[in-house]
């Protein structure tokens, strides 16, 4: 199972951020109601709708760039994109899950808030293990198969401003 790193995926990630942080985001019963959806499990923190409805120019340059770095193998594939925030209120409610119950096939993470090196993304074997840690590093861009199980840590702030902001992007290649 193939796991890249990329560092420095926004070209100009200064530029965007402002805009960026001006897409609504909801917690967990807010976005059901919001949405009329289930996702597939809860989830901590606050996120948006999908990109492609909540802003369809950035959902489409976020593309451009992931196909412009060849960080996919594949050409054709369709993404669910959403804004995460977590705080350091959500520690105790993050869990070790896999995206793959959404029949997704890859996972891509990429943070946007400021580096903090006490926070990350882990990567567990089936055995509860860490196979790899990501330190949040502002701008890293960070793939990986939907399967492998996971959990983010060291979430922190209090909000928008300060608090850890992803990007979680969720790949299905068209078949």
């Amino acid at each position: 199972m193939k796991i890249i790193q990329y560092d420095g995926f926004f070209p100009s990630i200064d530029f965007i951020l402002p805009d960026v942080k001006k897409i609504p985001l909801y917690d967990l019963n807010q976005w059901r109601e919001k949405f009329g959806a289930q996702p597939q499990t809860g989830w901590p923190g606050k996120r948006s709708g999908d990109l492609l409805q909540e802003s369809k120019i950035f959902h489409n340059y976020i593309h451009f760039l992931i196909l412009n770095y060849n960080l996919i193998d594949v050409k054709s594939f369709t993404t669910t994109t959403y804004l995460h925030l977590r705080t350091e209120d959500c520690n105790q409610n993050d869990f070790i899950h896999s995206d793959h119950t959404g029949g997704f096939d890859e996972s891509i993470l990429i943070y946007l808030s400021n580096t903090n090196l006490n926070s990350g993304t882990k990567i567990y074997d089936l055995q509860d293990n860490v196979i790899n840690d990501f330190k949040f590093v502002q701008n890293r861009f960070i793939k990986f198969p939907s399967i492998m199980r996971h959990q983010g840590y060291g979430h922190h702030g209090k909000d928008i401003l300060d608090g850890r902001l992803t990007l979680n992007i969720f790949l299905t290649y068209d078949k």
